[in-house]
């Protein structure tokens, strides 16, 4: 890895934007949004390291979906523009998916109510506050689960935990330099 960073984007609106650091507790607080199929995914690791909270719908409102390839059809599906017509549609379909809840929600009190007619790959928003030791156990504990996605996600999750731990490489190296300086 050589780019660390502190807001790494991976999809289409999925993100790893690394919010704090208390270098006494070495804790840090992320706000993450991802698809929420991924969400379900990995929660788990993500609360066996710490805590999930502010999780909302995120706006504008999107649907991931991951391109269906040629590769994916069974072997009595010959059509070479299978996929893309698969795609369009499933897109098509996604969207006025989003039309109905959004149209819906404004004529209930509490438009939470709708959450479960949407498509599990509406992206989420949340905050995740942990140990900075622990997110190399959530890197670990992800790398096998088969859901498409976790090598993306993986890969932010690393670019931020790399740029945290340079940022508190940077921040001792300066302590210890302010201990011998008379």
């Amino acid at each position: 890895m050589n780019n660390p960073q502190d807001d790494v984007k991976f999809f289409e609106y999925g993100r790893v934007i690394f919010d704090v650091h208390d270098f006494a507790t070495e804790t840090a607080a992320m706000d993450i949004t991802i698809p929420c199929c991924l969400f379900q995914a990995i929660t788990p690791q993500l609360l066996g390291a710490g805590f999930i909270d502010h999780l909302r719908i995120h706006q504008p409102i999107a649907v991931w979906m991951p391109q269906v390839t040629k590769e994916r059809f069974n072997s009595l599906t010959d059509s070479p523009g299978a996929p893309d017509q698969v795609n369009v549609a499933v897109r098509s379909w996604l969207q006025q998916l989003l039309e109905i809840y959004e149209k819906l929600s404004v004529y209930l009190k509490d438009p939470t109510d709708l959450i479960p007619m949407l498509p599990l790959g509406t992206y989420i928003d949340f905050k995740w506050r942990c140990r900075i030791a622990d997110i190399l156990k959530v890197l670990e504990g992800v790398q096998s689960i088969n859901v498409v996605g976790i090598p993306e996600f993986q890969w932010a999750l690393a670019s931020v935990l790399q740029f945290i731990l340079e940022d508190l490489e940077q921040r001792e190296q300066l302590v210890q330099h302010n201990k011998t300086v008379p």
